[in-house]
């Protein structure tokens, strides 16, 4: 997947006037970065976020989407167990585990 950026970070992407702009790109990973991809971008490592951001984020998620679709229906009360569960599986799993590992 990282191979598709590389052209646009080496190069940049040309402009309909025939010149060519150097844009910055935003990835998000839970995968170990090698030296490789590394030395092109700033890096920056965060810890797995606290349950409680995951259930705030997901409130906003279901917020915007029935804001966007007003017959959803959708409930409240499934947030937390899904926060709960992927902070779990997170923390099982692990970035750069081989499933082997997991097992």
């Amino acid at each position: 997947p990282l191979m598709v950026l590389h052209p646009l970070v080496d190069r940049g992407v040309a402009l309909d006037d025939g010149t060519w702009m150097q844009i910055p790109v935003v990835g998000i990973s839970n995968w170990a970065l090698d030296q490789s991809k590394m030395n092109r971008m700033r890096v920056t490592y965060r810890g797995n976020p606290p349950v409680t951001d995951l259930v705030l984020t997901a409130d906003e998620l279901a917020y915007k989407y029935q804001a966007d679709h007003p017959h959803a229906n959708i409930t409240t009360d499934w947030q937390r167990r899904f926060a709960e569960t992927f902070s779990r599986f997170v923390l099982e799993t692990g970035p750069g585990r081989t499933a082997e590992e997991r097992q």
